[in-house]
């Protein structure tokens, strides 16, 4: 008879599976920190890029980082060397691996990532409790910093739901395995999906701006402003958990959203839902901007005489929301 294959036991496997740097090979996957990526990312996702230097692991790994090679960082290879003997090969090969003949280093397409965390979801069922909150950490940091980079190539042909199943994944192993970080993962999914919205705003493609100013309107809807209770609509969505009224309302001004649909773009389909935004910020900003008054009266110049009729019809729309001083700006 054939002798029966040994079973290896799972946490045994997990175990080696950890020396041989198979934790990091994945995150890295996601996510290498390197000079090559030459993207800069935009200045409100910053503070997301080099978030994983705080954390438990990278604390760790920090007092072990040795010299990096000249001749690797010239090729835009920066390859972390650990002094843990049996780690630090294993992991070079992955990362020489991912990098062998690119000077610039591709950003792991989104479907593979979903795949990745549907693995780490495995792992962790697996993983002793007092070692998940540190891995989870360095997943959600990797994956933060991995979409903060996507570039306008990607967003030409990336569809929005890619990402809310990839933060569906996350928020089921961020809440069953370490809930101190849920209230941070709220706050970079919002402002990633809300960023996205925008970018789709700025795109080329009609298509993509029509996805982006519908995407930033369902969010002023899922705000929690109090009004939940009294609009059975609003009531039926998921409300947000980071933003709130004068969040978002920040984030439009700062972005200048109604500039750009009157101003950049003055196309009709967008100027007709851009009312929900200009209401929102008339009805729970501090003082609506006179501004953005002289840039919907601006925006009627030169249009179609139909074009014209439909923004005074905005126009009117949009007076029941605006206080007294605004009004009289707007109307007299």
């Amino acid at each position: 008879m054939a002798e029966k294959r040994k079973r290896i036991p799972g946490l045994l496997l997990l175990n080696k599976f950890s020396r041989m740097g198979g934790f990091e090979a994945l995150q890295n996957i996601i996510f290498t920190e390197t000079e090559n990526n030459l993207i800069t990312p935009d200045e409100s996702m910053s503070e997301f890029i080099t978030e994983s230097e705080s954390s438990p692991i990278k604390k760790h790994e920090n007092a072990k980082i040795e010299e990096v090679d000249k001749n690797e960082r010239e090729n835009g290879e920066i390859l972390k060397l650990e002094k843990t003997e049996e780690n630090s090969e294993k992991i070079n090969f992955f990362e020489r691996t991912l990098n062998k003949g690119k000077s610039i280093k591709p950003l792991c397409p989104l479907l593979l990532i979903e795949e990745i965390l549907r693995l780490f979801f495995q792992i962790l069922l697996r993983v002793k409790k007092g070692s998940k909150a540190a891995i989870v950490f360095e997943i959600q940091a990797k994956i933060t910093q991995r979409i903060s980079l996507t570039r306008d190539k990607e967003i030409r042909e990336l569809d929005i739901e890619n990402i809310k199943k990839i933060f569906e994944r996350l928020e089921r192993i961020v809440e069953e395995n370490a809930t101190e970080y849920i209230e941070k993962f709220y706050e970079v999914k919002e402002k990633l999906e809300l960023e996205f919205y925008f970018r789709f705003l700025d795109c080329q493609n009609f298509e993509k701006k029509l996805r982006g100013i519908n995407g930033i309107r369902e969010y002023a809807s899922r705000i929690d402003n109090g009004q939940w209770k009294q609009d059975e609509i609003k009531a039926s969505k998921d409300p947000l958990n980071y933003f709130t009224s004068q969040e978002f309302i920040k984030y439009l001004l700062e972005k200048k959203v109604i500039e750009l649909i009157y101003e950049k773009y003055s196309h009709i389909e967008l100027i007709k839902r851009s009312v929900d935004l200009l209401k929102f910020i008339a009805e729970f900003g501090e003082i609506f901007p006179e501004n953005l008054i002289d840039i919907i009266w601006k925006s009627t110049k030169d249009k179609h005489e139909d074009d014209v009729k439909t923004i005074y019809e905005k126009i009117i729309e949009l007076g029941p929301s605006l206080n007294i001083e605004a009004a009289q700006h707007m109307y007299i």
